[in-house]
């Protein structure tokens, strides 16, 4: 259990005197505490922002990519049909189809392994990241070994 002795409960207006003796004076307040979001949550990078605002990309594809980045797994996997993307946003396959090489040839995801007959794609970890941050060196390797090998 963590001693709570030392918090402060309330503002608390002190003086503090410089290396000149000059009285300097400061209000010391406490810090709320934050409360965690439940449900999944991703980092996102603001420089990856920018790069993505400049990335001219059309609007369907925007959209494509913010579901993506909603159904994101852990170590930005991501294992989802074109058909379900398309139905999901009232979007037709070839228009899916379109925005996924888009987002491939603006290096955003990657074509990962096949798994049974669905293909995998991997975000790449420089424009956000869903997982532990322990593991981001990692995962940034992966998607860099994937982008040669295509």
């Amino acid at each position: 259990m963590q001693d709570k002795s030392h918090e402060l409960k309330e503002d608390i207006f002190i003086e503090v005197p410089d290396e000149n003796g000059e009285i300097h004076q400061y209000i010391l307040t406490p810090t709320k505490r934050k409360k965690v979001p439940k449900g999944d949550w991703i980092m996102a990078f603001q420089e990856s922002l920018l790069h993505l605002a400049k990335a001219n990309l059309s609007g369907e594809t925007s959209r494509v990519l913010f579901f993506l980045m909603y159904k994101l797994d852990y170590e930005n996997w991501l294992r989802i049909s074109q058909i379900s993307i398309a139905d999901e946003l009232g979007l037709k396959k070839q228009q899916v189809n379109r925005s996924i090489k888009q987002l491939i040839e603006k290096g955003i995801i990657v074509k990962g392994p096949k798994v049974g007959n669905s293909l995998t794609y991997r975000l790449d970890p420089a424009f956000a990241f869903k997982g532990q941050d322990r593991n981001i060196k990692k995962v940034r390797k992966e998607v860099d070994h994937l982008k040669r090998i295509k």
